[in-house]
C-alpha cells in the first residue's frame, strides 16, 4: 500500500518543570499558615514559644510534595523520550521505504510515430519531444468509419490484422530484450506484469507474447504478476526490494472497442532491484509513485517529490500526461509554474500524450513511463508522469531521475 505518515505517532510535547518560584511561594504560605493555625491554638503557653513543630510540619508536607512531583516529571519525561524516539525511528523507517527506488535497465515502446519494418522499428522520443501530434482522422481498422486515433504501422504495414500488428509487436520487444536478459543468469526468475485492452483474448495475447519470448532465445522463466497499473509498482517495492527477480511489464492496445480518440501503443519496461541487480546498466532511476486525488494534488507532487528527493531550487525537465481527463488536466496545469513545476509551461516542457497520441488503456501509464525513462537518458533531466486510475478519481504521480555516469 502506499507509504504515507498518516498512521505516525503524534509527537508529543515535553512536561513543563516545577516551577520554582510557585514551590517557594507554596512553601511560605505553608509555614505562614501552620505557625498561624498553632499561634490561634496555644498562644499562650510557653510549650509552643519552644516547639518547632509549626515549622518543621510544612516543610515535611512541602518535601514530600515535591519529591512526588520530582518522580512524576522524571518519570514522564522518560515516557516521553521514548515515545518520540519511536516516532523517529517510525519517521525514518518509513523514509527510507517510501525512497525505495527501481533501476529502469530498458524502456522500449512502439506507437503510430513508429515504422514497423522487419522487426526494427524507430523510438519516437524526439517526435514526442517535438510535440508532434499523431492523433489524425483517419480510416480504422474495419475499412469502414472514420475516426480521430492513431495506430500502430499505419503508413508502412496499413493491411496487417490486429493479430499480425500484435505479433510483430512482440517480436519487436522481445528482441530488444533479448541482447540484455543474454548477460543475466538463464535460471534467474523475471516477474512480468502483462496488461492489454484489445478485442482480442487476453488470454491469446499472453501466448503470443510467450511464444515471442521463448522465439527470441531468452531462457529466463517467467513468473506472472497479478495486479493492475502503478499499485503494482509500489506493491513491488514494499514487499520484494530485496529479490533477485528482475521486473518486465509488457502492456499492449491494439484495435481497441473504443476507436474514437484511441492510441494504439505496445510497451515493455524491464525494471530491477537497486539492492541486488548489478549486471545491467540502468538508464533511469524509477522512484515510488505517489497515489493521490485531485483535492490534495498539491501534497500528492510534493510527496513525491520527496521520495526522490528533490534537491532545493530542482526543477524537472520534461512533464508526461497520461490516463488523464479534462478535469485532471486542469488541475496539473493549474500547479504548472510552482515547485517543483516551475520550469513546466503549457508550450514547454509539457506532453499530454492523451492529446498527441490518443488514449493507450492499459498501455496508458507505461507508455508515459517509458518515453519519460529515454527522456531522462537523453537529456539527464528529472522526469515526472502523472497518471490517471481506469474507473477512480485517483492519479499517480511518479518521479524519474536521470543515473549519474559513475552509478549506470
Amino acid at each position: 500500500m502506499p507509504v504515507n505518515f498518516n498512521n505516525v505517532l503524534e509527537l508529543r510535547s515535553w512536561p513543563k518543570p516545577p516551577n520554582a518560584w510557585r514551590w517557594i511561594t507554596a512553601l511560605g504560605i505553608m509555614v505562614v499558615s501552620s505557625m498561624l493555625f498553632f499561634g490561634a491554638i496555644k498562644s499562650t503557653t510557653e510549650e509552643y514559644s519552644r516547639s518547632l513543630t509549626p515549622l518543621i510540619l510544612p516543610i515535611s508536607i512541602w518535601l514530600m510534595a515535591l519529591l512526588l512531583r520530582l518522580l512524576y516529571f522524571s518519570l514522564y519525561s522518560c515516557s516521553i523520550s521514548l515515545w518520540n524516539r519511536e516516532r523517529q525511528e517510525m519517521i525514518l523507517e518509513k523514509t527510507r521505504q517510501g525512497r525505495r527506488a527501481l533501476q529502469v535497465l530498458s524502456a522500449q515502446f512502439i506507437t503510430g510515430h513508429a515504422t514497423l519494418s522487419d522487426g526494427r522499428y524507430l523510438p519516437p522520443l524526439e517526435s514526442t519531444l517535438k510535440s508532434e501530434r499523431i492523433l489524425t482522422p483517419r480510416l480504422s481498422r474495419d475499412g469502414i468509419h472514420t475516426f480521430a486515433h492513431s495506430r500502430i504501422g499505419d503508413k508502412t504495414l496499413p493491411l496487417h490484422t490486429p493479430l499480425n500488428t500484435v505479433d510483430l509487436a512482440f517480436t519487436t520487444l522481445a528482441a530488444s530484450l533479448a541482447g540484455q536478459l543474454a548477460q543475466v543468469p538463464a535460471n534467474q526468475e523475471v516477474a512480468i506484469l502483462f496488461e492489454s485492452s484489445c478485442t482480442l483474448p487476453a488470454e491469446h495475447l499472453w501466448e503470443m507474447w510467450r511464444s515471442a519470448w521463448q522465439q527470441q532465445g531468452i531462457q529466463q522463466p517467467l513468473a506472472r504478476l497479478p495486479g493492475t497499473g502503478m499499485a503494482v509498482i509500489d506493491e513491488w517495492l514494499d514487499r520484494h526490494i530485496e529479490k533477485k527477480s528482475l521486473l518486465l511489464v509488457v502492456a499492449i492496445q491494439v484495435a481497441p472497442e473504443t476507436v474514437k480518440g484511441s492510441a494504439e501503443a505496445a510497451v515493455a519496461l524491464l525494471l530491477g532491484n537497486r539492492l541486488t541487480q548489478e549486471v545491467l546498466k540502468p538508464i533511469a532511476l524509477l522512484h515510488r509513485p505517489e497515489q493521490t486525488t485531485l483535492p490534495t494534488l498539491a501534497q500528492g507532487i510534493e510527496q513525491s517529490a520527496y521520495w526522490v528527493p528533490l534537491r532545493h531550487g530542482e526543477e524537472l525537465g520534461h512533464l508526461w500526461l497520461a490516463a488523464l481527463n479534462r478535469q485532471s488536466q486542469s488541475a496539473v496545469m493549474a500547479r504548472c509554474g510552482q515547485s517543483p513545476l516551475g520550469g513546466i509551461r503549457a508550450d514547454n516542457g509539457r506532453y499530454p500524450l492523451d492529446d498527441l497520441c490518443g488514449d493507450a488503456g492499459a498501455a496508458a501509464p507505461w507508455l508515459a513511463l517509458a518515453t519519460a525513462s529515454q527522456a531522462a537518458a537523453s537529456t539527464s533531466a528529472m522526469q515526472l508522469v502523472i497518471s490517471g486510475v481506469p474507473m477512480q478519481e485517483s492519479v499517480w504521480i511518479t518521479h524519474l531521475s536521470p543515473v549519474a555516469p559513475e552509478s549506470a
